[in-house]
């Protein structure tokens, strides 16, 4: 299993882990995505943006836990 795949990541999510999870993928820090979240929110219709994100949420796996990834309590980022 590549460490590098796209997966929703709940233990360090807010809601459902998609922008934990696209923040892990791209390699930017959770809060930038969250707020980019809130910008599309803001620039298209909210209807719209929520339904980007339950498509991202249901379609996206759940980040499998393996011990030898380095995971830790709330996920491999936070050693």
């Amino acid at each position: 299993m590549d460490r590098h795949c796209l997966y929703r990541d709940p233990a360090n999510g807010r809601i459902a882990g998609v922008c934990a999870g696209l923040a892990d993928y791209f390699e930017l820090g959770a809060g930038f995505v969250r707020i980019l979240f809130v910008l599309l929110v803001f620039v298209t219709t909210p209807v719209l943006a929520v339904l980007i994100y339950a498509i991202l949420a249901l379609a996206m796996p759940v980040r499998p836990w393996r011990s030898d990834y380095g995971y830790r309590h709330r996920g491999w980022r936070h050693y």
